[in-house]
């Protein structure tokens, strides 16, 4: 059964207690875990971007569909005007707002975008379709390509392994079926030894919840945890391996991702066009 994160209440929960505060970051990368977690995810989803900004264009129209708070404003904007932000949490586009009151901001789904055929030029999307059910993975990828232009741009960057994963067949298939064009594709996050420690971590939680399912995840909203309130210690002990762990990651995967092919990555990032 879906876990309900294509929701607006979903998302309005987890981002309340993060957003105005010093960890904004958190609340759109890694909810319910310290500053340093979220700075780290935050270097990857960049140092990804930052490889297929060449595709944009100057002056050409952008929508960010799922722009949260307005994270990406200043990274797309300084390569794309004019801009147009949605997301169909109130709090976070009020947030966006707040922060850069001179682009529009729009409420809405990614599955229904309120603009008329062919609007923009260019569509950016980071991580964000990967939170709907598999089912309507393929249907936002309609809206995408409707509201795109006659070869206009698109940039997506979503999960190919582990959970929320669709393999890049799959993403590339949607893509093709909704009248797009891959261009290219490329892996992000290999992070091997992060991702290691993590499946360690699962079949702890697993272990000592008897049961996934009785067992919240460390980053469930409001929940501090099975872990954190039994094992305190532990979970501490925990953060500062990781914190370690993740530090020797950020400097290998610039290696790493020259030597694993790009499916053995964490995400996906596709560069595709309306044909």
């Amino acid at each position: 059964m879906w876990d309900a994160r294509d929701t607006k209440d979903y998302w309005e929960e987890r981002t309340r207690p993060y957003l105005g505060t010093e960890a904004e970051l958190a609340s759109v990368t890694a909810t319910g875990l310290p500053g340093s977690f979220a700075r780290y995810t935050d270097w990857l989803e960049r140092r990804t971007l930052r490889g297929v900004v060449k595709y944009l264009r100057d002056d050409a129209p952008l929508l960010e569909v799922g722009c949260g708070y307005g994270r990406w404003f200043e990274f797309w904007g300084r390569k794309a005007r004019p801009f147009v932000g949605v997301d169909f949490t109130l709090s976070l586009i009020n947030r966006a707002k707040a922060r850069h009151p001179e682009a529009p901001w729009v409420v809405a789904d990614a599955r229904h975008l309120p603009f008329r055929a062919g609007a923009f030029e260019e569509i950016c999307s980071v991580k964000v379709l990967q939170f709907l059910p598999q089912g309507e993975r393929g249907k936002a990828l309609r809206e995408f390509l409707r509201v795109l232009s006659s070869r206009g741009t698109g940039i997506l960057l979503e999960k190919i392994r582990d959970q929320d994963e669709s393999p890049p067949g799959e993403w590339t298939r949607w893509l093709t079926a909704s009248g797009g064009k891959l261009v290219t594709w490329s892996g992000s996050e290999y992070a091997p030894l992060d991702r290691a420690f993590e499946a360690l971590r699962n079949v702890f939680h697993r272990w000592a919840g008897k049961g996934k399912a009785n067992l919240p995840a460390a980053s469930t909203p409001g929940s501090p945890g099975l872990v954190r309130r039994r094992w305190a210690r532990l979970y501490g002990a925990y953060l500062g391996v990781r914190r370690v762990v993740i530090g020797i990651s950020r400097v290998l995967e610039p290696l790493i991702e020259k030597i694993l092919p790009p499916h053995w990555a964490a995400h996906g990032l596709f560069v595709f066009r309306k044909t």
